[in-house]
């Protein structure tokens, strides 16, 4: 998560930069595909407040490779 309150230039640069950046609140970007010491060296001169790593947890990990495996269902009552 990225804030700044100079949203549309942070984006123009980030996605120059190789980056795949999204809109995600008035002064959020969501940005992936490049390390955190790249993305501050795409934005240099630009100002932003937060950089932050957003990583998975293991339970939101397993959740995520399991959501379409079910080895018991309910059956449907008519």
């Amino acid at each position: 998560m990225l804030r700044t309150t100079r949203t549309a230039e942070a984006m123009a640069a980030l996605t120059a930069g190789g980056a795949t950046a999204a809109l995600t609140g008035p002064e959020t970007l969501t940005v992936t595909g490049l390390p955190g010491e790249r993305i501050t060296a795409l934005l240099a001169g630009l100002p932003f407040s937060e950089l932050t790593a957003y990583r998975v947890s293991l339970e939101q990990a397993y959740l995520e490779l399991t959501r379409d495996g079910a080895e018991y269902t309910a059956a449907r009552v008519a």
